[in-house]
């Protein structure tokens, strides 16, 4: 996993895995410090970033806003309803913004 995350320009993840992994950083050096070097020097090789971003998906915006991967560069992938229920909860660099209508299934049933 840490040599997937050090050749990776983002790690996507749903809001599901990130509730259920408090603490937890989605970077190589997490996986496996003792290999720090070697990913840092193998991302600077293949010309990344320091750290792969993150992207977090969430339909309806429930995201643990005070997670420390949350802390740093992160894209947060929602809906309209998503962005209007995080509104003002993330403090995250950058601008906020909701990519597309809201989230609809078969006959405009919630797809969840």
């Amino acid at each position: 996993m840490g040599l997937l995350r050090a050749c990776a320009d983002a790690v996507l993840i749903g809001a599901g895995t990130l509730r259920a992994t408090p603490g937890h950083q989605r970077t190589p050096d997490h996986v496996c410090s003792q290999a720090a070097p070697d990913f840092a020097a193998l991302r600077r090789s293949l010309r990344r970033a320091t750290q792969p971003e993150l992207v977090v998906v969430t339909a309806n915006g429930d995201v643990p806003t005070e997670h420390p991967a949350l802390q740093a560069s992160t894209l947060v992938a929602t809906t309209v309803d998503g962005a209007r229920r995080l509104d003002g909860r993330l403090d995250i660099p950058g601008p906020t913004e909701a990519l597309g209508p809201p989230a609809a299934g078969l006959n405009g049933e919630p797809p969840w």
